[in-house]
């Protein structure tokens, strides 16, 4: 029922600000004398905040993502600290100096998992939710009297002391890396989130050394710090090094923070990938912007020349055995190349992203206009529907990622079997057949086995689907 009189209630001090909990049923309002008060909707005092020094309350702000301890208050005052309260009026953390008179705080993300503050400084800034600055998102001429987020979107609104009124877009690239059946990507812009494919665990790390052998184990345990600013295009980890690149130059440091090595190659580094080797030993495989596709061992001084194409190297991969090459360039045209012979095996066009199989030297998986295609090394490729960039490619199993979700794509090697059976390549058949086969493929390359008196072949076979007698 709407009341026809409104009451009013006496505060102590001078109101600066105040903010409502996202359930509407408490108000956090901000004094002049320092003192936060937290009201209910009577208006009742239920939580005072005192603190030290007594310092301006200029702004503050619920979260209105709950996370495991309650909702959160922001709080900036001018004695240019930002402090973190629970609901029961303890602090969280500790002050944070801004190092300017702070004007206007807003919750920004999704998840609401960071703060834009703006003030003096003439700059809109952004801090994860303990208080640490992660970036400048904008800058003015004058003092930021006020921002404000829209929710659901990365869009921040500033409003300026001389009238001018901006609209900030972030956008933030996805980040992420993928080795065997560990998907890591980053979460609320500073969060890691390690993901096993198979078992689809998830666990939070901040980083990166697996606390055992068990390859099911999802806990991490913190390795080393590196308590250096670097600045990098692409940052990688072997065994016991970190790989970082910057336009041309790359650098091997070691985990205590030493730059071992140091790499300049012709031109800037579009792409990069790991491609395994012994501890120390490892291998980078390199495609940059002038066409070259570069080959460095991490305990090599020389850069090692593999090829070029045309145009800038948008992708590479390098095949099991070492022997091949497939590139995909800026006009999207995959080039598959012979290291042995020196020469290019065939090209496709329209290709988005690529993968060598890890399991068997000539099958290659490539995407392109939202299908799959699966090469079986001279043989015509055969294709199904799906989106998304390939990551992965080991047995039938290929991993991709779509939206920042990976999916998990199982694939028939039928045709490719099939396509050996047809040129009498029954060992090249078995070894595909292995990382499966439907029963009636195995009985099937069977019988050929044993028409061509390839008795080990033929016994593995219904072995493999348990049918031993006259191949039935």
């Amino acid at each position: 029922m709407d009341q026809k009189s409104v009451v009013k209630t006496k505060i102590s001090a001078r109101p600066t600000c105040c903010s409502w909990k996202s359930d509407g049923q408490l108000l956090a309002i901000g004094l002049y004398n320092g003192v936060i008060s937290i009201r209910n909707k009577e208006t009742e005092e239920v939580v005072k905040i005192e603190r030290t020094g007594n310092p301006i309350i200029w702004h503050l702000k619920w979260n209105p993502s709950k996370n495991d301890h309650g909702e959160i208050l922001a709080v900036v005052d001018w004695n240019q600290k930002l402090s973190f309260y629970k609901l029961c009026g303890r602090q969280t953390g500790k002050d944070y100096i801004l190092g300017y008179d702070p004007c206007n705080i807003t919750w920004f993300g999704n998840k609401y998992e960071s703060l834009a503050i703006c003030g003096s400084n003439k700059m809109c800034q952004l801090y994860n939710n303990e208080g640490v600055r992660l970036a400048c998102i904008n800058k003015q001429q004058s003092w930021i009297w006020c921002c404000c987020t829209r929710n659901g979107y990365s869009q921040i609104v500033v409003g300026c002391q001389d009238g001018t009124l901006e609209t900030v877009q972030l956008l933030l690239d996805p980040v992420y890396t993928f080795y065997k059946d560990r998907y890591a990507y980053r979460e609320s812009l500073t969060d890691v989130v390690v993901q096993h494919l198979v078992t689809e665990q998830k666990e939070k790390i901040l980083i990166y050394e697996s606390s055992s052998d068990d390859m099911k184990d999802m806990h991490y345990r913190i390795c080393a710090k590196l308590l250096q600013q670097i600045h990098c295009h692409y940052l990688l980890i072997i065994t016991n090094h970190l790989i970082i690149c910057q336009n041309n130059c790359l650098s091997c440091i070691n985990f205590k923070g030493i730059k071992e090595r140091e790499w300049i190659v012709d031109s800037p580094v579009n792409c990069i990938r790991v491609i395994g080797g012994l501890p120390n030993k490892e291998g980078l495989l390199l495609g940059l912007k002038d066409g070259q596709v570069v080959q460095i061992i991490v305990d090599n001084t020389f850069p090692i020349y593999l090829t070029k194409v045309m145009n800038e190297v948008y992708s590479v991969d390098i095949s099991r055995n070492r022997d091949k090459l497939a590139i995909v360039d800026n006009n999207k045209t995959m080039s598959v190349y012979s290291l042995e012979k020196q020469e290019s095996l065939f090209q496709e066009p329209n290709v988005f992203s690529i993968s060598w199989s890890t399991t068997n030297n000539e099958l290659l998986a490539y995407t392109g206009n939202d299908l799959l295609f699966i090469k079986n090394g001279q043989f015509p490729s055969h294709r199904q529907y799906n989106k998304g960039q390939i990551l992965n490619f080991t047995g039938s199993i290929i991993y991709c990622l779509h939206e920042n979700i990976i999916n998990h794509v199982e694939i028939s090697l039928s045709p490719a079997v099939y396509h050996y059976l047809g040129t009498g390549q029954l060992n090249e058949a078995y070894q595909l057949a292995c990382f499966g086969l439907t029963d009636q493929d195995w009985k099937v390359i069977g019988r050929m086995a044993l028409n061509k008196l390839n008795l080990k072949v033929g016994f593995d076979k219904f072995q493999s689907c348990f049918s031993y007698k006259n191949g039935r």
